[in-house]
């Protein structure tokens, strides 16, 4: 036997240590005593239930086991799986709001119309065909926009679509959408449940103060109070999965707690998800912002805090580092497949609406660019990944970061022994979820 190159081990201030392993996504509390034994892999006959639990968490593995091959397989395997079929599709690339960081060229967005009908049938065929060659299973639809919205009549003609596809060919269909909530009535909500949309994320950046600094209507009016009674509508239903985005910039940290403050007043605690994410400065966000958080190592040591956060005041976690073994869905041919309002397929959001970064249509199928995502691009080209104890969790990061010579680690790498304490702190206190 051996250690496995994957395991992470964290300092306790006492009773012992922490050991992860990135293969498995295992995570062992030892004592002292039991430690030494696993340094040293010496072992008695009272060890068998130690020796067992660790060979089970893959932190000690057989001396003639290629881990990084086995990730590799997993990888290829996980890659080549086509019985699930993942679409991101933008019925419209309008948008009602003008947040002053968006990414997109809302110039140029703000010009397109809705799907029309022939794009509709056409994508309809496309994924009919896909089903049928891919013998798929499950087909799980993500409304994306601009905001989706906007675009409901092709949200309901095109749902309605696809669950009879998956009545007569026996796949199980899922819905989700990215919205900014804004448009969110009862009567919508009602629509958006019988259309089996079922999770929903929803950017609130900071409390009242600093999300309506950022997140405004084009005349420049907030958006907050909107989206909290959006959220609080959604929230009613059975079955319904609410995450909250925020884009963490150096504001939102300093008022965090506040934000806090009012989802626990209006009864939201137990019913939504936070999750963070750096605020980015791209091509078409405000150059007149100056809270952009630059460095990636910096970011990690913030979300920390925010996370201890929501550790301290009782909210739902979800922050485990579980072993992938994708950087995302991109990579495989029919995950990821986003659609833009003209039928043009893209493999990332991030791109969608950009034409000449498209890898096909859905009158036509994919072309030749779709190489790029599927057949060229490989994490395990990077010589600091294929040794990293995380790498089954980052497998890399971003593909798009990497293709365009921009490669980052995930910030989970930057602090792992501070999220891995943050875990076991917040198992031991009962937390009701991981």
């Amino acid at each position: 036997m051996k250690h496995s190159m994957y395991n992470i081990v964290i300092p306790l201030t006492r009773d012992g240590v922490l050991v992860y392993n990135g293969l498995s996504g295992a995570l062992a509390k030892l004592t002292p005593e039991e430690y030494r034994k696993y340094l040293k892999l010496s072992f008695g006959e009272a060890d068998k239930e130690l020796v067992e639990n660790l060979k089970r968490g893959m932190f000690i593995v057989p001396e003639d086991f290629n881990e990084l091959e086995y990730i590799i397989q997993r990888y290829e395997k996980i890659k080549e799986d086509t019985s699930r079929l993942g679409l991101v599709i933008a019925p419209t690339m309008k948008c009602n709001l003008g947040c002053i960081y968006c990414y997109q060229n809302r110039e140029k967005f703000d010009e397109y119309s809705l799907m029309n009908e022939k794009v509709q049938t056409e994508l309809v065929n496309f994924v009919e065909t896909i089903v049928k060659i891919n013998n798929v299973r499950t087909l799980e639809v993500l409304w994306y926009g601009g905001e989706p919205l906007l675009g409901l009549p092709v949200i309901k003609n095109l749902t309605e679509k696809f669950m009879r596809i998956g009545e007569r060919f026996n796949v199980n269909y899922s819905g989700g959408m990215v919205t900014n909530a804004t448009l969110i009535t009862p009567k919508i909500a009602e629509e958006l449940y019988k259309l089996k949309i079922r999770t929903f994320q929803i950017t609130l950046d900071g409390d009242r103060e600093t999300h309506d600094k950022k997140r405004i209507y084009k005349n420049g009016s907030g958006t907050f109070d909107r989206i909290i009674e959006a959220i609080k509508i959604l929230s009613s239903y059975k079955g319904v999965s609410i995450v909250i985005r925020v884009n963490v910039d150096t504001e939102v940290v300093r008022n965090f707690e506040k934000l806090l403050d009012i989802l626990e007043n209006e009864g939201l605690k137990e019913k939504i998800r936070i999750y963070f994410s750096k605020l980015e400065k791209y091509e078409h966000s405000s150059s007149t912002w100056g809270c952009y958080i630059e460095n990636t190592k910096d970011y990690s040591k913030l979300e920390i805090r925010l996370y201890e956060k929501l550790i301290e005041r009782g909210f739902m976690l979800n922050i485990y580092p579980f072993p992938r073994y994708l950087p995302c869905g991109a990579v495989r041919k029919y995950g990821n497949i986003c659609i833009d309002p003209e039928g043009y397929l893209y493999k990332c959001w991030h791109e969608i609406g950009i034409v000449e970064k498209s890898v096909g249509h859905v009158s036509s199928g994919f072309n030749e660019n779709v190489g790029r995502w599927i057949i060229t691009y490989t994490p395990f080209d990077f010589e600091d990944c294929r040794g990293c104890g995380l790498l089954p969790v980052c497998m890399g990061g971003c593909p798009l970061r990497a293709m365009e010579s921009k490669k980052e680690c995930i910030p989970l790498t930057g602090s792992i022994e501070e999220y891995l304490k943050m875990t076991y702190m917040y198992k031991t206190r009962g937390a009701r979820d991981m």
